[in-house]
């Protein structure tokens, strides 16, 4: 992204369903869903690799998922048209 000089074109960054259920509760194997919105208005045309992360509460780093510090979730394509 030419403007932040970063890989970021976009991102929806909040507390797991809006603060109602906290990550300290979740049960392993258990599967959690939430509803994240990515604008893509101002976004060119091509394919972008979705990722996620989480945070610690406390000191607001970026927790490790394994080498690094976010999941791929999937490539997806943007058209011109999606504006």
């Amino acid at each position: 992204n030419p403007t932040t000089e970063t890989p970021l074109w976009s991102q929806d960054d909040q507390y797991p369903q809006d603060g109602r259920i906290s990550t300290t509760s979740w049960e392993v194997a258990t599967l959690y869903r939430d509803v994240f919105t990515l604008p893509v208005q101002s976004i060119p045309a091509g394919e972008y690799t979705l990722t996620i992360g989480l945070y610690d509460p406390d000191t607001n780093e970026r927790l490790p998922v394994g080498e690094e510090d976010y999941f791929v979730l999937q490539t997806v394509f943007i058209p011109d048209y999606a504006k």
